[in-house]
């Protein structure tokens, strides 16, 4: 094959195959931003309710506290270290002392942090951004009632903004992943669908040789669109495998039928 014919197959071959691979291209890549959309959406929900039930069991603990206060320090660290996705809890009672601190050399220090207001953002806790001295933060606060239903303090639960943003791009790093391999399956099988047209389409007319036919004549026997088989039969007669020959009688706008060599 002389240079000149390659070079027309190549060319050919990308004008036939690039498109699909763009297309494949964009539609994996608008389906992994949705998926990934929505789940740093879903996650950030989950993240906020876990903090939020957090910081209502502590409060319910400093509630029913009976154990002592060596006891219930013992008891919150534990909770403290069992949980996952909660950086910090702190609990303050109503003269503003930490009574408890995931960090215990500040249990008894004074909190000069947000004062919450639950009677404006909600009697039973809720959950804001804030700032402290680790740095950017998503807090959620939970007040604290003694059994007579008197007001006795509150507790804060914390997640470091930065720990949720390494969540986030070790998250963004997985789909990107997954779309890799989605587009690299989705072209070893367009390649494969289109080898099998191919076949397909030497097959037909090998059965058919006859007389040419028209693309929308053998699309129409083969369940193809006039358009695609033209793509594909304009490829394979650049490569040598079929002919195409341009019919002026057709009592209207010349088309090209096709046959084997």
């Amino acid at each position: 094959m002389t240079d000149s014919a390659e070079n027309k197959k190549n060319g050919l071959r990308n004008r036939i195959f690039r498109p699909m691979a763009i297309l494949i291209g964009i539609l994996s890549l608008l389906s992994a931003c949705i998926g990934s959309f929505l789940n740093l959406k879903t996650e950030g929900e989950k993240r906020d309710i876990n903090l939020l039930n957090t910081a209502r069991m502590a409060a319910e603990m400093q509630a029913s506290d009976t154990a002592g206060e060596d006891r219930e320090v013992d008891r919150m660290n534990r909770l403290a270290a069992s949980l996952k996705g909660v950086d910090v809890i702190s609990v303050v009672n109503e003269d503003g002392i930490r009574v408890f601190h995931t960090n215990n050399e500040l249990i008894g220090t004074e909190y000069d942090g947000v004062i919450p207001d639950f009677s404006a953002r909600g009697s039973n806790g809720y959950v804001e951004n804030g700032s402290g001295p680790s740095g950017q933060q998503r807090r959620a606060y939970a007040p604290v009632y003694d059994k007579d239903g008197e007001y006795k303090g509150f507790v804060l639960a914390i997640e470091l903004m930065k720990n949720i943003r390494t969540e986030v791009i070790n998250t963004l790093i997985v789909y990107g992943i997954i779309l890799a391999v989605i587009m690299l399956i989705a072209m070893h099988l367009s390649s494969g669908v289109s080898n099998k047209i191919k076949d397909t389409l030497m097959g037909f007319l090998g059965g058919h040789s006859s007389r040419p036919l028209t693309g929308e004549e053998i699309g129409s026997r083969i369940g193809l669109s006039g358009v695609t088989v033209r793509r594909y039969m304009n490829y394979l007669v650049s490569i040598g495998k079929a002919k195409g020959e341009m019919d002026y009688e057709t009592g209207g706008r010349p088309c090209i039928k096709y046959s084997v060599i």
